[in-house]
């Protein structure tokens, strides 16, 4: 029981981490290039808005107004992300109703199990929804840093954001694997004890038969054996 809530206290962090870097403006950010070390200003790029810090300490956002305007791994990672929540989110239901800590189908012990297997796999699905995006705006970022034909102004690095999604992610699919995995084992258990449980009527029922039998037939044989004494010279154990 506690390697199965350890699971979904991994899955769980990493379901929050996929919110974070939902929300946070912090996928892409200015980039210190040459001799310009300090700057006037740090630009910063997100999902659904980006930001600027000046040196100052004060800082605007201003939200993405055009949607088909955006580049498509941009709409891509919004729309896998927020696939990625929702997914969690469903893993989270599953995943509680298969715990052995709930009392969810406590009469249905096979069902229970299923519904866990299932919730490990969903969180698994979860991470991998997150870690697309996230590796396919680093790959992006990193790509257009390289490329000469970029306008200096238009380079970036990476964000603090994407770090984040790519340890909630991880945190997903390790989560998922885990409740899995201790899930699975305790299916067997079930099936086992349920094959058990249908084994032994079988048995009782022929233990049954057999001392009917006995009790049924053991008065005619004592009269033999009763007959069979009243004639000393005949050996019982050569019969």
């Amino acid at each position: 029981m506690s390697t199965q809530i350890v699971g979904l206290c991994l899955a769980i962090l990493g379901f929050l981490g996929t919110i974070l870097i939902c929300g946070l403006p912090m996928w892409k950010m200015s980039a210190f290039i040459g001799a310009n070390i300090v700057t006037a200003q740090v630009i910063y790029e997100g999902l659904w808005m980006n930001c600027v810090i000046e040196s100052t300490g004060v800082s605007q956002c201003q939200p993405y107004f055009s949607v088909l305007a955006l580049p498509p791994e941009l709409q891509a990672s919004r729309a896998l992300v927020c696939v990625s929540i929702a997914t969690a989110v469903l893993a989270i239901g599953l995943t509680v109703v298969g715990l052995r800590c709930t009392n969810f189908f406590s009469y249905d012990l096979a069902t229970k199990a299923k519904c866990g297997i299932a919730g490990g796999v969903v969180f698994i699905l979860a991470g991998l929804l997150c870690l697309i995006p996230v590796s396919w705006s680093a790959y992006t970022i990193i790509t257009g840093f390289y490329n000469p034909l970029t306008a200096n102004g238009r380079q970036g690095e990476l964000g603090a954001s994407i770090y984040v999604g790519w340890v909630a992610g991880a945190l997903l699919v390790i989560g998922g694997g885990i409740l899995s995995n201790t899930l699975l084992t305790a299916e067997q258990q079930v099936e086992s004890h349920k094959k058990l449980k249908t084994k032994c009527p079988i048995r009782f029922v022929s233990v049954y038969v057999g001392w009917s039998l006995i009790t049924l037939y053991l008065p005619d044989i004592k009269s033999d054996l009763v007959e069979i004494s009243r004639f000393p010279h005949i050996d019982i154990h050569k019969l």
